[in-house]
């Protein structure tokens, strides 16, 4: 009688089971493409809801996935003693580690030949009070099966797609995810994209770097699907999209210099920053010291042009571009580079391929033209300008040497050390 109602309580599990799977399947009225996204960093996360699992019903993930990477974490969520976890491990196999406070208990599922191929995989989870189940592609699906009447899931954190976390040493998925149902409900991964960014994971599935080169304007491409803007001022997965932003007279951007910048931005060689705006005003960008008044700013001037203006302790000196009757305050997109050389003493100044100014600041060699421990780095205002002075339009691709304060003023979460103050927007180039 006993092993009856086992097989008859297996059958039930192995129907309830087939049926999750063709209601997720029937429930998918979003085409699976339209539902990607790419993870580039092993530590890029994404959060939704906790996972909970019915006291009657239990609880199911189904999610597809591609990647060229042999191991990598593709889903957790934990509770005080009790998580869940989904990981590619060395190439082959799914990993379903679960704990309902009993110990760790694991399903597996070995794939007769690499899942790290760049196609898609398709794996569908699943847990309730006596069985828990994992399926991988066309293989057989494995139980576990345990206590009558077991605890259930009590799980408290977010259920976070990707990122490694503190349990294990395991990396982070890197590769593409697609078509995310928890308890046959939709996780629209590229739509909650679209309403904010999430920094490493980005829209649709990127081609792979390896097999075809496509980060743009020369960035290095690293394995999987890595490109590393990382001392540019490009973003995304291909570094083929500008940070920029669109600012009112009265907002501003402010990034802080930490330890590991500071010393670069205290020597500065190189500043480039694109702009468009129909207003002859405004502070494009200044770095600022902390414990002196002392600034380096690149701001609009009267002419239609740009200047940039030195005070660093010796005395107060300006370079404009040159005036050849051209305004560059015409509501087009410009860009602006300045060099500085010979310990501050040469500058040059230029608007797109226009004629540069190149000036020669005649100093003594013992002065002091370093702008010693800049603390601030402002886009658009500063704390003390006025504020209906301030620059109103776009500023993007924002550079100084290898620091680009800009690339993460979107992101989720953002930058400890950047501020958005003010009417501060997105600005799409």
């Amino acid at each position: 009688m006993i092993k009856s109602m086992t097989v008859e309580k297996s059958a039930l599990w192995l129907l309830s089971t087939a049926a999750a799977m063709s209601l997720v399947i029937a429930q998918i009225d979003v085409p699976f493409e339209d539902t990607s996204v790419t993870f580039n960093m092993p530590y890029a996360t994404m959060e939704f809801p906790t996972f909970e699992e019915n006291h009657a019903a239990g609880g199911d993930i189904w999610f597809q996935f591609k990647t060229t990477a042999e191991d990598g974490v593709m889903l957790h969520c934990t509770g005080h003693y009790q998580f869940i976890e989904v990981l590619l491990l060395r190439e082959k196999t799914i990993k379903f580690n679960y704990d309902i406070g009993w110990g760790t208990k694991t399903l597996s599922n070995l794939a007769d030949s690499p899942l790290n191929d760049d196609q898609w995989h398709t794996v569908h989870v699943k847990k309730n009070r006596t069985h828990a189940s994992m399926k991988l592609d066309d293989f057989k699906e494995v139980f576990n099966n345990y206590a009558e009447n077991s605890a259930t899931l009590d799980l408290n954190s977010p259920l976070y797609i990707g990122g490694a976390y503190r349990m294990h040493d395991y990396r982070g998925f890197v590769g593409c995810l697609r078509a995310l149902h928890v308890n046959g409900k939709l996780m629209n991964m590229a739509a909650k994209l679209r309403e904010e960014d999430v920094f490493g994971i980005f829209n649709g599935c990127v081609e792979k770097c390896e097999s075809k080169p496509n980060c743009h304007y020369g960035e290095p491409c690293y394995p999987y699907y890595y490109c590393d803007c990382s001392f540019s001022p490009w973003r995304k997965s291909n570094c083929g999209h500008e940070a920029g932003v669109n600012l009112k007279n009265d907002s501003m951007v402010r990034y802080e210099f930490d330890a590991t910048t500071s010393l670069s931005a205290s020597s500065i060689q190189h500043v480039s920053l694109g702009f468009s705006t129909k207003f002859r005003r405004g502070l494009l960008m200044q770095i600022k010291s902390i414990e002196t008044s002392d600034y380096i700013s690149i701001e609009m001037n009267n002419n239609g042009g740009v200047k940039i203006v030195f005070d660093v302790g010796f005395q107060r000196e300006e370079v404009n571009t040159p005036n050849i009757g051209i305004d560059i305050a015409d509501n087009q997109f410009h860009v602006v580079t300045a060099i500085i050389s010979d310990k501050g003493h040469r500058v040059i100044l230029q608007i797109d391929n226009y004629l540069a100014a190149d000036v020669t600041i005649p100093l003594p060699d013992s002065a002091d033209t370093i702008l010693d421990k800049p603390k601030y780095l402002y886009v658009g205002n500063n704390d003390t300008t006025n504020t209906k002075f301030g620059f109103e339009g776009c500023i993007y691709s924002v550079q100084v040497d290898n620091i680009s304060p800009l690339k993460g003023a979107f992101q989720v979460p953002r930058p400890f050390n950047l501020w958005l103050s003010g009417d501060v927007s997105r600005c799409v180039r």
